[in-house]
């Protein structure tokens, strides 16, 4: 949901032509440095009871951390800051220590997601000036912002020309803050034209090593088998926003390599039959899972004829797109695949053919 709103928020500019700054900051030692009284007092703003906030205090006092070298310990001090790391409570605690950062300065864009704090703004002059407010809330709050390793990546079209670049350059505390052309969020490459190109060669790469390995096993296994590793391994990775031309070769490539055959065959044919679905179709299924889970329905426009009672008459209208970006919004894609999902392979669309075909969508074995 974090990717999804990111990337929702630039396309929704670049369908504007705005430019947009995103500023990636980073906290030294984020769940390490959690004030314990000030998390306390925090939670009765979220609705504690006492009871709840006695137990939490309980959870995150007395404990003590020591060293273990071999046979030799060190003295045990107690933690008088910090959350558990690797805890199922220490993300959720951070993101309520952090969560009135948004209060901070309201006329920004947040996303936040455990110690990935990041802001966004399409007034470079009103994200200059409020970006103090900041650094006096991490005062205020006692974490301590590495300001070396917080960037800003500038998001616009390719063919977007900045005439004054100096409007950009940003500054926390005694440093200026660097420009970068990419950055990693949550597992996704995210370049400032939003072309995907780094991320999906870096998948690339990872599934032409993967094929190498089922090459080299394929001789010893059957095909069931074969299957199963295509899904352990190859399948998580099929993932990416654009182009899938490159993404595309090589699953039927792994088909080849599964049915043991050359890979100069044809094998689109044997998709059903292993119940593998194609990379197009499972970004459009996964595209239509995002919109319904996402979208809101205040959000979208329906095209509803109520003396018509036929799945045509229940479509949705597409936000409007000004540019190729706009047209991967949620609100327009996604709207295009429901009613093209809806209306099942009407128009030839593949998406409802391979619902008819196979009775279900098979994502894994599920």
């Amino acid at each position: 949901m974090a990717i999804s709103k990111l990337m929702e928020n630039l396309y929704e500019s670049f369908n504007r032509s705005e430019i947009k700054q995103g500023v990636f900051l980073d906290f030294s030692k984020a769940f390490d440095s959690i004030d314990h009284n000030i998390l306390l007092k925090k939670l009765p703003y979220y609705h504690f009871t006492s009871s709840a906030i006695k137990l939490m205090s309980s959870y995150l006092t007395d404990r003590s951390q020591y060293i273990k070298l071999g046979d030799h310990c060190s003295t045990r001090r107690k933690i008088s800051i910090g959350v558990p790391q690797e805890s199922v409570l220490g993300p959720l605690l951070f993101l309520i220590f952090i969560n009135d950062l948004i209060n901070s300065a309201p006329q920004m864009e947040y996303i936040l997601f455990a110690d990935n704090t990041n802001i966004f703004s399409s007034e470079p002059q009103v994200l200059k000036e409020k970006l103090f407010k900041i650094e006096e809330w991490c005062l205020a709050n006692r974490l301590i912002l590495n300001t070396k390793k917080t960037f800003q990546v500038i998001f616009k079209a390719p063919n977007k020309v900045i005439s004054n670049p100096d409007v950009f350059n940003l500054s926390m505390g005694n440093s200026q803050l660097a420009t970068i052309s990419s950055t990693k969020f949550l597992g996704i490459e995210i370049d400032s034209n939003i072309t995907f190109k780094t991320h999906i060669g870096q998948i690339c790469r990872k599934l032409n090593y993967i094929l190498l390995l089922m090459r080299s096993i394929r001789q010893f296994l059957d095909v069931p088998t074969m299957t199963n590793l295509y899904y352990t391994f190859f399948y998580p990775h099929l993932a990416a926003q654009c182009d899938l031309n490159q993404i595309v070769l090589l699953q039927k490539a792994a088909l080849c390599v599964i049915l043991k055959i050359h890979a100069r065959n044809h094998v689109a044919s044997n998709f059903q039959r292993l119940k593998i679905m194609p990379v197009s179709m499972l970004f459009e299924y996964r595209y239509v899972l995002l919109f319904l889970k996402q979208v809101h329905e205040e959000q979208i426009t329906p095209k509803i004829n109520k003396n018509e009672k036929t799945r045509s008459s229940a479509k949705f209208l597409p936000q409007r797109a000004n540019n190729c970006r706009g047209e991967r919004s949620l609100l327009t894609k996604g709207v295009n695949l429901f009613n093209s999902y809806l209306m099942g392979a009407e128009g030839g669309r593949l998406l409802g053919l391979w619902i008819r075909l196979t009775g279900a969508l098979w994502e894994g074995g599920v």
